[in-house]
């Protein structure tokens, strides 16, 4: 599955179902130990929620806490800390909820 198959899933209103489905389809690859099938799923799940929603969109950050998450695994702490210092930055702009800051700044310093 690629982008361009993924944005057919665009509703009249401009969201999109995928961006719904998404966090179960990717747990469940997670679940599964295939740490590069999920990663490359969560790419391609990071790549359709900032199309839909905007680079600074807090989900956009969510994203990329996944992405992160599954650097680390894979034992790329450089990009997972990429990862985390970018969804900061956005949560910072967008967010006004201290803990998902301060879940993110937990998640930097184990890395």
């Amino acid at each position: 599955m690629n982008i361009s198959n993924i944005l057919v899933c665009f509703t009249s209103t401009g969201s999109c179902f995928f961006d719904h489905i998404h966090v179960d389809v990717f747990k469940s690859t997670d679940a599964k130990n295939d740490t590069n099938e999920a990663m490359k799923n969560h790419k391609m799940g990071f790549e359709v929620r900032k199309l839909n929603l905007g680079n600074d969109h807090p989900q956009v950050a969510d994203s990329l806490d996944d992405v992160a998450r599954l650097y680390q695994k894979l034992g790329d702490n450089t990009k997972a800390l990429q990862c985390l210092k970018e969804g900061l930055r956005i949560r910072r702009l967008k967010s006004e909820d201290s803990m998902e800051i301060s879940t993110t700044l937990f998640a930097m310093v184990s890395v």
